[in-house]
């Protein structure tokens, strides 16, 4: 099966190690970045200096259905291959905020699980906080997944306006505090740029989300 054996190539490349392979859009993304010599072991760095800068971890992601799959990361202890659900993360937001075509926003979705008091469940709730997301051009988790725990995320576009990749900034609010945000944002939107351009060919890169 072509996605199997793309998947088998990436793993081989070192691109990313996983315990347990899921077929789907993710696997495909992933053979077809390595297969053009685009491949996430080159983008590795990118995170990995935005997390050495903000002391914050990051995170890059793709989606896969109902979740985000990190495929790269900056930090003491990397979780490349986790997977996330959408709706409760900032990763989450920003993919279901610029869906690729097929792929769906909130309404896609199965029923929504809650992980803290502060996790949205409600499926038009959700659709309200995925378009403040695109009105503001970055998505944020207070405490939606876990106590004591802020993220904020931007997306990674393409010419079609859709989010290949999502990049997100985690650490605890006394480092992501209010004041600071804005600072955060920036950074993380730097990151963005310059994994676009190693990421996606030029005829299908997009343009920056800055409100």
């Amino acid at each position: 099966m072509r996605a199997a054996s793309a998947a088998t190539e990436a793993s081989r490349a070192g691109v990313i190690r996983w315990v347990r392979y899921r077929l789907g859009p993710a696997v495909t993304e992933l053979g077809r970045l390595s297969y053009h010599q685009r491949g996430l072991h080159l983008a590795s760095p990118e995170p990995a200096d935005l997390a050495q800068r903000t002391g914050a971890t990051a995170d890059l992601a793709l989606r896969s259905g109902p979740y985000a799959v990190i495929v790269a990361g900056g930090s003491v202890t990397p979780k490349v291959g986790l997977r996330r659900p959408l709706h409760s993360t900032a990763l989450g937001k920003v993919l279901l905020a610029w869906p690729r075509t097929g792929e769906g926003g909130a309404e896609s979705l199965p029923p929504l699980r809650a992980f803290t008091d502060r996790t949205i469940v409600d499926p038009s709730r959700l659709a309200e906080e995925l378009e403040r997301v695109r009105i503001d051009g970055y998505a944020l988790n207070d405490g939606e997944s876990a106590y004591g725990i802020r993220t904020l995320a931007v997306p990674v576009l393409d010419h079609t306006d859709s989010a290949r990749f999502a990049l997100a900034v985690r650490a605890t609010p006394d480092l992501i505090t209010a004041d600071r945000k804005d600072w955060f944002l920036t950074q993380a939107r730097t990151c963005a740029r310059a994994l676009e351009i190693l990421l996606l060919p030029p005829s299908e890169r997009g343009s920056a989300v800055v409100p």
